[in-house]
């Protein structure tokens, strides 16, 4: 993988983050998570617990869960601090996502072996005991796309590629869940929900701290709904919809459809020698609505991706394990002008803070320095747990005027993806709302053809959110941290 300079310096910077964070104690307070409400009881004391069936789970406590080997998979010496992903870096107060391990106990085992022909999931790739592999960062210090996912390269990287399972496929709502359970740190399970049954696409992401399928709620949870197309007047000419500034030529919301959206069917395909993913496309034909007797009618495909691998050069984006990759494409658009510039609007909808790699406050010159990386995008998390990223080239705002953000409210508390209620209960909504104006490239948009593209993915970093459900963030070692990444630093530069 080729890095850039500027990656080279934030690894660098990142020696400063690590000392920051461990003095600080991490970022915004409040932010942590913890196991109650539940029957039974607990703690992160490495003791043993109850589950809520009665018994102790099939683990020992995590205060002794360091292993060198896990299965068939070796670890290189000195590999032992924590075995997903090699080393890591983590503070005294991190987040705790605890609950569902203790309490959901049935376990679901996984293999244990190298990922290869025949084994679709597994271990993966060689460990460089120089590198950090994953590290907790704040969300306002987040490095970017090379040094988050370099761990995923082929080149460099190892780590986990769980176990991925459809379910419900070739309906409205599918699920793609992957799960890994290789020793008794490494318990866990995501769920992505691809839903069109409202009317507008949704994503959920949601992730628990258990391999037990039955467990309920999330322990971390995002939804990104894809809510209306913006053509309009680009007043300051800067290629970024800002509310208030630019002049909307026509608005049309993704349920506005003659066709509606079709069912999804994902499809397992294999790439770059032996390398699956699985992907389904949904189409719908939406219209521009003039009046009763006028309309423009175009089409609309939204295609999925997941996979448990690491593909580079297969499509517009690298596609990476634990995260639902997407690609919006316009078809037939009759644009009023030939200077109209487009825009997607979606609805970022969390349980917990998030934050834009570049806002309002951002300098210019800092903002071009973080578009040198592949994407860019927003944290979910005191500590970046999820993301949600777009290829670097599209500039985003987040849109704050009441009446956006009311509307945004409005439409998630009144239309639930399907199975809202199992990741986040009932009676909860998550009522943190980001509207982000995502305004299409010049170069991803034909206006004389009437076509339009944009690329993201949302993401789950199952390494920071897997070891915050154990004890082992309590190990955090100042000197050693800092002599690691300053280690990872000096093996990049050479």
């Amino acid at each position: 993988m080729q890095l850039t300079h500027i990656t080279y310096i934030t690894y660098l910077l990142f020696t400063y983050f690590a000392a920051d964070v461990l003095a600080k104690g991490g970022g915004r307070s409040g932010g942590g998570r913890s196991g109650s409400g539940r029957s039974g009881s607990g703690s992160g004391s490495g003791k043993s617990y109850k589950s809520g069936s009665g018994g102790n789970p099939r683990f020992s406590s995590p205060s002794s869960a360091h292993t060198s080997k896990i299965g068939s998979y070796g670890f290189a010496s000195g590999s032992r601090t924590y075995s997903h992903g090699g080393y890591g870096y983590h503070t005294y107060r991190a987040p705790v996502y605890v609950s569902n391990r203790y309490y959901y106990t049935n376990y679901y085992p996984t293999y244990g072996g190298y990922w290869g022909y025949g084994y679709p999931y597994g271990w993966y790739g060689y460990y460089n005991p120089a590198l950090l592999y994953w590290y907790y960062v704040p969300y306002y210090s987040y490095p970017g796309y090379h040094t988050k996912y370099y761990r995923y390269n082929a080149q460099n990287g190892a780590y986990y590629a769980p176990q991925l399972d459809v379910i419900g496929n070739g309906s409205l709502s599918v699920l793609i869940n992957t799960t890994e359970y290789t020793d008794e740190t490494n318990n866990y399970h995501t769920t992505f929900d691809y839903s069109v049954t409202t009317g507008f696409p949704v994503i959920d992401s949601a992730y628990f701290s258990t391999s037990d399928r039955e467990a309920q709620p999330a322990d971390f949870y995002m939804r990104l709904t894809f809510w209306q197309f913006i053509e309009y007047n680009d007043t300051n000419n800067n290629n970024a919809f800002e509310d208030g500034v630019d002049t909307i030529l026509y608005s049309v919301p993704l349920n506005q459809v003659i066709i509606p959206w079709a069912s999804l069917t994902f499809q397992n395909k294999t790439v770059e020698t032996n390398r699956t993913y699985q992907e389904a496309t949904t189409t719908a034909t939406l219209a521009t609505t003039l009046n009763q007797n006028n309309t423009r009618p175009f089409k609309v495909s939204l295609t999925f991706r997941a996979t448990n691998i690491q593909i580079n050069s297969t499509f517009v984006l690298p596609t990476v394990p634990n995260a639902a990759m997407f690609d919006l494409l316009v078809t037939g658009y009759n644009f009023t002008s030939s200077s109209s510039r487009f825009a997607i609007l979606t609805i970022l909808s969390t349980t917990e803070d998030s934050m834009m790699d570049i806002n309002s406050t951002t300098p210019a010159d800092v903002a071009q320095q973080i578009k040198t990386n592949i994407t860019v995008g927003a944290s979910i998390g005191q500590y970046s747990e999820g993301r949600v990223e777009w290829k670097s080239s599209v500039n985003v705002n987040n849109l704050t005027s009441p009446a956006y953000v009311q509307n945004a409210q409005t439409l998630v508390a009144n239309k639930p993806s399907p199975i809202q209620s199992w990741l986040v209960f009932n009676y909860t909504t998550p009522n943190l709302i980001s509207v982000l104006a995502m305004t299409v490239p010049v170069d991803s948009l034909n206006v004389t053809i009437g076509t339009a593209n944009i690329s993201g993915f949302t993401f789950l970093d199952v390494d920071v959110l897997n070891n915050s459900s154990s004890a082992w963030r309590k190990g955090a070692n100042t000197p050693v941290a800092i002599l690691m990444a300053i280690g990872a630093a000096v093996w990049l530069l050479l």
